[in-house]
C-alpha cells in the first residue's frame, strides 16, 4: 500500500481516534478525580463529542455509541462518587428516614396552628368568633391522634409525607453539609466557649436560610396538604392538591415560579432561628455532657440526652416562627396571589399576638417538641449509619 494510501486512511479514521481517545481520557480523568471539577468535564466531553460525530460513515455510528456509553459511566461514576464521598448528602437521607417516623407529629402541629386562626379564645366574645376547648378536636396531642383517626383513618397521620421527606432531604442536605463542613474547617471554634456558642449559633442560621432557601416549595405543598380535612376537623384555608407534584405544577401554572416561594420569608425566620438554636445548643450539650461518666460510657446516650435539651430549647426560640410560617404559606391568595390574611412576617405576627395573644404563637408546641426531639436523634442515629458504612465498604 502507498503512503499516500496510508494518509489518506489515517485522514479517514482521524475523527473516530480523536473521538474514542477523548471518552478514554475523560473517563479516566474523572475515574481519578470524582469532583464537581469532573462532572464539568463529563458536560464538556459529551458536548465535544457531539460535535465531532457528524459522520455519515462507520465513524458516526462508532462516535455515537462512544458518546453514549461514555455519558452514562462518566454520569454514574460521578453521581456514585458523588453520594459517597459527601456527608451533606449522607444526612439528607438521614432526614429523610428520620422524617417518616415523625411526620404524624409534624401533622398534629400543623392542624394545631391552624386551628382557631384569628380567633378570640374569651368565652365572653361572640360564637362565631371564639374557640374554646371543648369544641377543639385538636386540643391536646392525644385529641389530636384520636381525631385524625376518626375523619381520616391512619394515613391520615402520614399526610404530606412524600413532600414533607422531598422537604428533610433538601433543607438538611444542605443545612448539615454548610455546617459540617464548617465544622471540619473548625469555623465554628471560637477562642473561647461563649465565642465558640456565637459561632455556631451564626454558621446554623446562615446554614438554615440557604436550605431553607432551596427547599421551600416542598415546605409550602407540605403544609397546604397536612392542613386537609373536612367539616369540623378542616382547619384553615383549605387548598385541593391531589398530590405533591400536582400542587407544585398547579401553582407553578397558575403562579409562575415566584408561587413557588410565596411565604419564603416565613420559612426563613423560622429555620434561621430554629437551627441556630438546634445546632449551637445541641453541640454545647454534647460537649458539657461529655464532661461525665455516663455520657462518656455511651455516644447514644449523650445524644439523646443532648437532642432532649436542644429540641426544648429549638422549640422555645422557634415555635411563634414556625406558627407565622405555617399560616402565610397556607393562607389562600387573591387574584393578584397577595395572601388574604396576611401581608407579612410582622403582619401575621401582630394579628395573632392581638387576637389569640401569646398562646396562638405557641400553638403547636407540645407536638412540634415530640417532632424535634425524635427527629434529631433518629437524624443523627441514621447519618452515623450511613457513614459507618460507607468508611467500611468504600474505604473513606
Amino acid at each position: 500500500m502507498s503512503t499516500s494510501s496510508n494518509d489518506s486512511l489515517q485522514q479517514a479514521h482521524a475523527p473516530t481516534i480523536r473521538t474514542t481517545s477523548t471518552a478514554v481520557t475523560c473517563l479516566t480523568a474523572l475515574c481519578f478525580e470524582p469532583s464537581i471539577s469532573g462532572l464539568f468535564s463529563c458536560f464538556a466531553c459529551v458536548q465535544w463529542l457531539k460535535s465531532n460525530s457528524e459522520h455519515k460513515s462507520a465513524e458516526s455510528v462508532i462516535a455515537k455509541s462512544s458518546r453514549i456509553y461514555s455519558s452514562l459511566w462518566l454520569g454514574a461514576i460521578v453521581l456514585s462518587r458523588l453520594l459517597l464521598k459527601m456527608d451533606f448528602l449522607l444526612g439528607g437521607c438521614a432526614a429523610t428516614c428520620a422524617g417518616f417516623f415523625s411526620n404524624p407529629f409534624d401533622v398534629i402541629k400543623t392542624r394545631q396552628q391552624l386551628h382557631g386562626e384569628l380567633l378570640q379564645r374569651t368565652s365572653g366574645a361572640p360564637a362565631t368568633t371564639t374557640t374554646t376547648p371543648a369544641s377543639n378536636p385538636y386540643s391536646s396531642v392525644v385529641r389530636s391522634f384520636r381525631s385524625i383517626l376518626r375523619s381520616e383513618g391512619v394515613l391520615g397521620l402520614q399526610k404530606g409525607l412524600v413532600s414533607a421527606l422531598a422537604f428533610q432531604f433538601a433543607m438538611n442536605s444542605v443545612r448539615l453539609g454548610i455546617y459540617q463542613t464548617a465544622e471540619n474547617c473548625e469555623w465554628t471554634r471560637g477562642a473561647s466557649p461563649a465565642g465558640t456558642l456565637l459561632r455556631s449559633i451564626g454558621w446554623g442560621g446562615l446554614s438554615g436560610v440557604i436550605g431553607s432557601t432551596v427547599a421551600c416549595p416542598f415546605y409550602m405543598v407540605k403544609t397546604q396538604i397536612q392542613a386537609r380535612s373536612h367539616g369540623k376537623y378542616a382547619v384553615g384555608y383549605q387548598h385541593r392538591h391531589t398530590g405533591t407534584l400536582a400542587a407544585l405544577t398547579g401553582i407553578y401554572r397558575e403562579r409562575g415560579i415566584r408561587g413557588l416561594w410565596r411565604g419564603y420569608p416565613g420559612i426563613v425566620t423560622r429555620t434561621a432561628v430554629g437551627s441556630s438554636a438546634q445546632l449551637a445548643t445541641f453541640s454545647t450539650c454534647k460537649d458539657l455532657f461529655g464532661q461525665f461518666e455516663w455520657a462518656r460510657d455511651s455516644v447514644a446516650v449523650n445524644a439523646f440526652a443532648a437532642s432532649m435539651v436542644s429540641g426544648f430549647f429549638t422549640c422555645v426560640f422557634m415555635s411563634p416562627f414556625d406558627v407565622i410560617a405555617t399560616r402565610l404559606f397556607n393562607q389562600g391568595v387573591d387574584a393578584n396571589g397577595r395572601g388574604l390574611l396576611y401581608r407579612s412576617v410582622a403582619d401575621c405576627f401582630t394579628k395573632t399576638l392581638r387576637t389569640e395573644g401569646l398562646h396562638g404563637l405557641y400553638k403547636g408546641f407540645v407536638p412540634n417538641y415530640w417532632r424535634i426531639a425524635p427527629h434529631t436523634i433518629l437524624n443523627l442515629t441514621f447519618w452515623d449509619q450511613f457513614k459507618a458504612w460507607r468508611d467500611l465498604y468504600y474505604g473513606y
